[in-house]
C-alpha cells in the first residue's frame, strides 16, 4: 500500500494534468489555429495557380501581341493582389528555418 509521501507527486500529477486539459482548448480557441491552418492551405493553392498563370503568361502569352500580353499580365497581377490582401504572416521561426533550408542547397530556382 502506498503512503502519504508516495501518492503526493500523484496528485500534483493529475492536477497538473487538469489545468492542462482547461487550458488547451481555450488556448487552441483563442489562436484560432484551425482557422488559420485551412487559410494557409487555401492560400499555398491560390499562390500555386498564380505561379503556374506567370508562368503561362511568359511562355505562351508573351508571344502574342504586346496590347494581348499586357491585359493577361493585368489580370493575373489583379489576381495576386486580391490573393495578398489576405496573407498570413508566418512566425520568425519559419523564416529562419526556410533560410537555412534554402542556403544549404535544399531548393534549387533553376525552373522559377
Amino acid at each position: 500500500m502506498l503512503n502519504q509521501p508516495d501518492i503526493a507527486w500523484l496528485q500534483w500529477l493529475t492536477a497538473s494534468f487538469a489545468l492542462l486539459a482547461g487550458l488547451f482548448p481555450a488556448i487552441y480557441e483563442a489562436l484560432k489555429l484551425d482557422t488559420h491552418i485551412d487559410e494557409i492551405a487555401r492560400q499555398a493553392g491560390l499562390f500555386k495557380n498564380l505561379q503556374d498563370r506567370f508562368r503561362q503568361a511568359a511562355l505562351i502569352d508573351s508571344n502574342n501581341s504586346f496590347e494581348d500580353f499586357n491585359s493577361t499580365f493585368k489580370s493575373i497581377m489583379e489576381q495576386m493582389e486580391l490573393a495578398r490582401e489576405h496573407s498570413i504572416t508566418p512566425p520568425e521561426r519559419c523564416f529562419i528555418a526556410a533560410k537555412e533550408k534554402i542556403e544549404s542547397g535544399h531548393y534549387s530556382f533553376q525552373i522559377d
